[in-house]
């Protein structure tokens, strides 16, 4: 797997602004300008910043018997 952001542990799905693109929840979000809203960064998936983390493994349900 490589390191970039669709697989860093920091990126969330951005939902379609820009299409395809993640939030960088690495840091808190910020003023956006001219809305009084502050949003997380938008980045694409294979951008990378330098601050990558891997997402940590997901555990395995049991099996029921």
């Amino acid at each position: 797997m490589s390191e970039s952001c669709e697989s860093c542990r920091f990126s969330a799905p951005g939902g379609d602004r820009p299409p395809g693109a993640l939030q960088c929840r690495r840091h808190p979000p910020v003023d956006a300008g001219r809305r009084p809203v502050a949003q997380w960064p938008a980045v694409f998936p294979e951008g990378w910043c330098g601050e990558y983390e891997a997402r940590p493994a997901v555990a395995s349900k049991p099996v029921a018997k």
